[in-house]
């Protein structure tokens, strides 16, 4: 079988509060595979994942979110936003992005959303806001809580990768030359099965990807203005 790997999502460095524009442009994004260290290849294991179709991938189409209350989290929204693959090529097929939403709880004082990034690597924001919002009674008074998976994490298409090894692994902490290429070379075959399972996105899980998806996403619901709250090792 395959599991999910905690993929090294950098959101922001420190708990900082930001404010970011409701448009979906910027600098292109880069692309970097992870390459973890971990078992060889499987070949019993399932085919990749098919990328969601997504035509027309544009504000338009994160405004129609859906929200609906979430099944295993009473008072709490879920939904999901598709965004591209590859921001440079949007062709190449779209990646749903799951969302968690708190409303704010007196209506009446709203200011606006605020969304949650908790970090990681490999944080699920979804996770964060059905368990609690990790802030404080009064901020949820007057925002809504908005919580998302970055993508490759949690229901946001999560990395597969190999759960049984194939043949033993090598040393973790090589010491010689030949221990160090057999590392490099064990690594790079574990990264080729991790992206065969995961599909096209594991060549696009990266931190300039998820900041677009934050710029894009803010204040689209609403037409308004959103702010973000993120933690991580910075």
């Amino acid at each position: 079988m395959a599991i999910p790997s905690r993929t090294r999502l950098a959101a922001f460095a420190s708990a900082t509060v930001l404010g970011v524009g409701a448009v979906w442009g910027g600098a292109p994004a880069a692309s970097a595979a992870p390459t973890e260290p971990g078992p060889a290849a499987v070949t019993t294991e399932p085919g990749p994942v098919a990328a969601p179709t997504a035509p027309g991938l544009d504000e338009r189409t994160a405004a129609r979110i859906d929200w609906q209350p979430c099944a295993d989290a009473p008072g709490v929204q879920c939904g999901s936003i598709t965004v591209p693959i590859d921001w440079n090529d949007p062709g190449r097929g779209g990646v749903d992005i799951a969302l968690a939403r708190r409303p704010a709880t007196d209506p009446g004082r709203r200011i606006g959303a605020l969304l949650i990034n908790p970090g990681g690597p490999g944080g699920s924001g979804v996770d964060v806001i059905k368990q609690d919002s990790m802030l404080s009674a009064d901020v949820q008074r007057q925002f809504d809580i908005i919580g998302f998976d970055p993508r490759g994490v949690g229901a946001s298409n999560p990395i597969l990768c190999p759960a049984v090894p194939a043949l033993p692994p090598p040393a973790e902490f090589p010491t010689t030359p030949a221990t160090f290429a057999a590392l490099k070379t064990f690594n790079r075959a574990y990264a080729q099965d991790c992206r065969r399972l995961t599909g096209p996105l594991f060549d696009h899980v990266d931190t300039l990807s998820v900041i677009r998806f934050l710029r894009g996403y803010c204040g689209l619901q609403a037409g308004e203005e959103a702010d973000s709250c993120g933690a991580g090792q910075g």
